[in-house]
Order: C-alpha cells, then sequence, then structure tokens
C-alpha cells in the first residue's frame, strides 16, 4: 500500500510515493471511497444526548451563516442505534446546502465552548454507556 506525501512544502506540486508500515493489518484489496473535495464556508458542531440537541458551537467559517435546522434534525434522526451521546459536526457548504461532516464519539469530543456542566454530563453519559456494555 502506499501513499502520497509532500517533497518539500505543501505549496509545491511535487510529490513522491511512501510505502505504509508492511505489517499494516489492512489488505491491499481493501476498497477506498474517494470523493471530491466540497468548500464549507461555515462549520458547527452538534453536541447530542439522547437523541436530543444539548448545544451547538460554531467552530469555523463564517459564524453568521447557521446551518438548516431540518437538515441537522433529519441527520440525527437518521442515524441509526447511535451512542448515547455523539457530536455531530455539520456546515454549509460554497453552495449555501448544509452537509454532515462527521461524526464523532462523546468520549473523544472537544467541548468547544459547551457550559462545563452540560459538557460533563455529556461525556459521563457516553462512558456510563461504555462501562455497562463492559461487564
Amino acid at each position: 500500500m502506499d501513499i502520497i506525501t509532500p517533497l518539500r512544502s505543501p505549496s509545491e506540486r511535487e510529490y513522491r510515493t511512501l510505502t505504509i508500515i508492511p505489517t499494516s493489518t489492512i489488505s491491499d484489496d481493501e476498497v477506498v471511497l474517494i470523493a471530491e473535495p466540497i468548500e464549507f464556508i461555515s462549520e458547527y458542531r452538534v453536541f447530542v444526548q439522547d437523541k436530543n440537541i444539548v448545544g451547538v458551537r460554531h467552530y469555523k467559517g463564517d459564524p453568521l451563516v447557521f446551518p438548516e435546522p431540518e437538515t441537522i434534525h433529519k441527520s440525527i434522526d437518521s442515524f441509526s442505534n447511535p451512542p448515547k451521546s455523539y457530536a455531530l459536526d455539520i456546515g454549509v457548504t460554497s453552495s449555501k446546502n448544509t452537509a454532515v461532516l462527521e461524526i464523532n464519539d462523546a468520549y473523544a469530543s472537544a467541548c468547544f465552548g459547551l457550559p462545563a456542566i452540560r459538557y460533563a454530563r455529556f461525556i459521563l453519559a457516553r462512558w456510563q454507556e461504555l462501562y455497562a456494555k463492559g461487564r
């Protein structure tokens, strides 16, 4: 398996190929999905606990460009079998569409300014769920 890395700096268009560690557990036959880059003009983190929004925080781009609330709710509703708490990163594209960037487990999500008590409850709920599954 090969990866492409910059030779000198990211601004230059010269690249070389490096072989990833030969003991990698990913098969050379593994399917890799590739998509065209999407330009986001505004990005937000939506904190979801028990399928309810407990906070929304802007973290990149224009803070006055807010994602479509209906898309946020549809994204939450369509997540089958979600963890008790998770962070939904959602943004507005340059064509003014709202899209999901990624979903992060609560235990690995920064607070992005969510009030301390609310954030503590958010991550505690997920850790309790993980602990209960481990029994």
